[in-house]
Formats: structure tokens, sequence, C-alpha cells
């Protein structure tokens, strides 16, 4: 049999879920596709939708500027993933930073390569995620 104090503590359980899914959970989530090109010869790719690096030479590298706004009407932590092949060669300049209300803040990534990377295209992506302080 359910008792009073039973249904309680299930109506407590619930609301401590709750207010814990909705601190942790994301305000916004962006995915941005990452693509660049190690070759002989270098090449630019501008494409704005997508973090592209263009050809890349064994002697150089790329960087491409991502500009993150906080538009809510708190401050938010800003964290910066990056995934796939294309990842092993990124360098982010800030990553996990506050951003309070109304900042903005330029996040500079950067491709380099070195003698021993393979001739080939090379992608992967970057999540930048924007969760409550």
């Amino acid at each position: 049999m359910v008792t009073k104090k039973d249904v309680w503590i299930i109506i407590l359980l619930f609301v401590i879920s709750v207010l814990v899914t909705y601190y942790f959970s994301p305000l916004d989530k962006r995915v941005i596709p990452v693509k660049f090109e190690f070759g002989e010869n270098p090449g630019f790719d501008l494409t704005k939708s997508e973090l592209t690096f263009g050809k890349i030479t064994s002697k150089g590298g790329a960087s491409r500027k991502v500009m993150v706004e906080n538009t809510y009407n708190q401050d938010v932590v800003v964290r910066v993933k990056a995934s796939g092949e294309a990842s092993r060669h990124l360098i982010v300049s800030e990553n996990n930073f506050i951003l309070v209300r109304g900042e903005s803040k330029e996040i500079d990534f950067t491709v380099l390569v070195d003698e021993l990377t393979e001739i080939r295209e090379y992608v992967g992506e970057v999540r930048i995620i924007i969760y409550r302080k």
C-alpha cells in the first residue's frame, strides 16, 4: 500500500530531477562542420556557414574566427567541443569561458599540420554549447 509519505517522496524526487535536468541542459547548441585539405599547393575557402580552411601546405596553417554573443538575460558558460579527424589538427583559442549578459567574444580556430600529416581531406565538426552559469 502506498502511504502519503511515499507520495511526497515521489513528488520530491520528481521535482529534483526536473530542476537538475533544467539546470544542466544546454540553452543552445550549434554544430559547425569543419573541413580542410592537406596538399602541396595552398588554396582558400571562405565559406561562412562552415569552418573551412581550404588547402594547407606542410609549411603553413590557417585560421578562422567565430563570434559568440550572449543574447540571454543571464550570464552563460560557453564550451567548445571538436570531433572528427580534423579535430586532431584544430586549436581553439578560448574554451569553457563565461560570457556576461550582452557580451560578445571572438573564438579563433587554427589548423596546424606537420610533415607526418597524410595528403588528403580532413573533416569533423565543432559544437559550441551554451549553458546557464
